[in-house]
């Protein structure tokens, strides 16, 4: 069964802001992921790679966003052979199905569609949801899970489908239209497409990401992985699943380990990051020591925080 007749459509956040988001100063499908520039990016190679995908609407609840995820998508260049747009979901408060409905029945060129979760990490083998079921008049949707029977963030599914939900009011896709169309007579058919989903949605979960989750076929080796345009010291030392982002400043004597360093930011001299984020545009001053407790990473620090590392 091919994707080429099949459109994309990646949901990148609601209104509110999860922990994460607030923590990075940033959305989360821009995050940098080990291997690539972006979350988002993860996903377009996915698409364009292992399911043929060619035109894919990133949809975002924050309209705020629309111009920063539009600029970042620009800088991708090799990702011109998918026909990618950004649009902001005006209406507040519908859910994941509604937001969706909203949006497809906005357009004539959808048909079947598969919806993803933009804030989760990418499937190892999302084609196995173009199986021979979908052809099936009872088969509403294949949706994808890990091989631990997670949610995979990830579903082919047909247009009539949204026809189940509600021109009105707050509508969740997994708790309230699944068991719809279940009631409904129609089937969802589960199909496994990756051994582990990652969502990142708190500092944690991110972190985690980079320290225990990343797949051999996500990125060569475990980093540091440091943007062409960054500038580090040679007398810093960065060790493994460190990510270090565009316009970045770290001076000499520093130690960093599993962080994140988000573009524009200067490190200054001498100063220790384990298990940190640091959100875009900070200064860490010289002598920063900041050593996080992995089995705390979401609880708020006073100390650290002043320094703008979270």
């Amino acid at each position: 069964m091919s994707a080429k007749d099949h459109n994309a459509i990646i949901l990148v956040g609601g209104p509110g802001q999860s922990m994460l988001r607030k923590a990075s100063g940033h959305p989360v499908c821009l995050l940098p992921i080990p291997g690539k520039k972006s979350l988002l990016q993860s996903w377009m190679d996915t698409l364009k790679s292992r399911m043929n995908v060619r035109k894919a609407c990133v949809v975002t609840g924050r309209s705020e966003d629309v111009e920063t995820i539009n600029t970042h998508v620009r800088s991708l260049t090799e990702m011109q052979e998918i026909d990618i747009s950004i649009h902001a979901d005006r209406a507040s408060h519908r859910g994941t199905a509604g937001a969706l409905k909203d949006f497809v029945e906005s357009r004539d060129d959808f048909d079947d569609v598969i919806m993803i979760e933009g804030n989760r990490i990418p499937p190892e083998y999302p084609e196995k949801l173009l199986c021979d079921e979908f052809q099936s008049n009872e088969v509403m949707g294949i949706l994808g899970k890990s091989s631990q029977d997670e949610t995979a963030g990830m579903i082919l599914m047909k247009r009539r489908m949204l026809d189940l939900v509600p021109d009105l009011g707050f509508f969740d896709f997994k708790e309230q239209l699944i068991p719809r169309v279940i009631d409904s007579g129609s089937k969802i058919v589960v199909k496994e497409i990756t051994r582990r989903s990652v969502r990142l949605s708190t500092p944690s979960t991110y972190l985690k990401q980079l320290t225990e989750f990343a797949t051999a076929e996500s990125c060569e080796g475990m980093g540091p992985f440091v943007s062409q345009s960054a500038h580090v010291d040679p007398g810093s030392v960065l060790g493994k699943n460190v990510i270090v982002g565009d316009n970045v400043t770290i001076m000499g004597g520093c130690l960093i380990q599993d962080s994140v360093i988000l573009e524009g930011s200067v490190i200054e001299s001498d100063s220790t990051l384990v298990r940190s984020i640091i959100s875009r545009n900070s200064r860490i001053e010289e002598g920063t020591s900041s050593i996080i407790d992995p089995y705390n990473l979401d609880t708020a620090r006073t100390e650290v925080l002043k320094r703008r590392i979270v």
